[in-house]
C-alpha cells in the first residue's frame, strides 16, 4: 500500500512522507512528565503536499486526494495520536491527539494560572 502512494502519486504536486526517528533521548523522560506525550513513539511519520501558488482546481484535488490516501493508508499502523507542531484541521479531538493522556494535567494547569483563558489561542 506504501508503495502505491509512493509510485502513484501526482506529477503535478510535491508529496513527501518523512519517517523522523524518535526514541534514544525522547523516551528517557516519562511520558507524563511534560506536555509531549509521544516518549514511546519510535518515530514520526509526517507526510505533506506542496502546490504552486498558481495550482487548478484539479491540482489542489490531486493534492488533498493523496493526503487523504496517505493518511488512510499510515493511520491504522499509528497510535492515533498527532504531534502538535504539524496541526491538522481535519482531527477528531485533535486536543486528546496532540496532548493524549496528559490533556486532564494540561487542562489543570491552564485552570490554574490562566483561569481567564487570556494565553487560550484564538479561532
Amino acid at each position: 500500500a506504501v508503495h502505491d502512494l509512493l509510485t502513484h502519486r501526482p506529477t503535478s504536486v510535491g508529496c513527501e512522507i518523512d519517517l523522523m526517528p524518535w526514541g534514544g533521548a525522547y523516551n528517557r523522560v516519562d511520558p507524563h512528565a511534560t506536555a509531549f506525550v509521544h516518549r514511546t513513539d519510535r518515530f514520526l511519520v509526517r507526510y505533506a503536499v506542496s502546490v504552486d501558488p498558481s495550482a487548478t482546481a484539479g491540482h489542489l484535488a490531486d493534492a488533498r486526494d493523496w493526503l487523504d490516501r496517505t493518511w488512510q493508508t499510515l493511520h491504522p499502523h499509528g497510535t492515533g495520536r498527532a504531534y502538535q507542531n504539524f496541526p491538522d484541521p481535519t482531527l477528531d479531538h485533535e486536543q486528546r491527539a496532540y496532548y493524549g493522556e496528559n490533556l486532564g494535567h494540561l487542562e489543570d494547569v491552564r485552570a490554574a494560572y490562566d483561569p481567564d483563558r487570556l494565553l487560550a489561542p484564538t479561532p
